[in-house]
């Protein structure tokens, strides 16, 4: 009885000295991280997409954002694209909040009269210069949120 519980004791021990007590260092931050992500349709071909994009700059020179390639994705169709000039300057080893109005225009969309939960997904890219050279950052995200006069894309289990 005694040599078989040696076996399981060292085996118990040993799990136990290769466990960790202490937390995992967290995961790594994204370059560019969306903050906030809303939308409002105002009249019945148009609206706008407002997006706060969270920007890191881990170099050790001031930064420029320069110019904001988009596209919006709602409720798994796409809907609009476009590119914004951007003039936001980014501290060296900083983050910064850079705040983006997206103009949209819509013909031919039925729109919901009432605010109404919709899946609305956002992804691009922003380039940025750093002295003489630049890079080309990307970032996307999706949410659900409430918007005014949302037009309906007509995917599945949309109201009609």
């Amino acid at each position: 009885m005694a040599a078989r519980a040696w076996p399981t004791a060292a085996a118990v021990w040993l799990c136990l000295a290769g466990c960790r007590t202490a937390n995992p260092s967290p995961a790594p931050r994204a370059p560019i991280e969306v903050a906030a992500l809303a939308a409002d349709f105002p009249g019945p071909d148009h609206g706008e997409v407002r997006l706060t994009l969270d920007v890191d700059n881990p170099e050790g020179v001031d930064a420029e954002a320069k110019e904001v390639t988009w596209e919006v994705w709602l409720e798994g169709r796409w809907f609009a694209a476009g590119l914004l000039e951007v003039r936001a300057a980014l501290p060296a080893h900083r983050r910064t909040l850079i705040a983006l109005q997206l103009p949209v225009v819509f013909k031919r969309l039925e729109v919901r009269p009432e605010p109404a939960s919709v899946e609305v997904a956002v992804r691009g890219a922003v380039d940025l210069k750093y002295g003489k050279g630049g890079a080309r950052v990307p970032f996307e995200a999706t949410r659900r949120i409430l918007a005014r006069g949302a037009p309906k894309m007509g995917g599945p289990g949309e109201d009609d």
